[in-house]
């Protein structure tokens, strides 16, 4: 049997500093591993802990990616229910994107 070469250890997790990616062709690539990687988390989210949620991403190319659970239309239709529920209990009518009210 053949002697085996030592193993090298490898780098592992290696923390990296956040700052913005100046290749534009790198900034892309990362952009689409780490999207795919947030919708994944947000997805065992959703079957661990039986929640629903919705994400909505835009790519440096303006494109826009979403995942919902069940839908990213029925979870925002809710919320925004849910939000102006809320406003009218407390006496706030929303006027022009901004609030009027006590």
């Amino acid at each position: 049997m053949a002697a085996l070469a030592p193993r090298r250890p490898s780098l592992g997790w290696q923390k990296i500093k956040i700052q913005r990616i100046e290749s534009e062709e790198a900034r892309q690539v990362c952009f689409s591993k780490s999207r795919a990687s947030f919708f994944e988390k947000a997805s065992e989210l959703c079957i661990l802990c039986s929640a629903d949620a919705a994400a909505v991403v835009f790519s440096p190319t303006a494109k826009a990616y979403s995942f919902g659970q069940p839908s990213v239309e029925c979870i925002l239709e809710r919320f925004l229910q849910e939000s102006a529920t809320t406003e009218t209990q407390q006496g706030r009518v929303r006027v022009n994107g901004g609030m009027v009210g006590s």
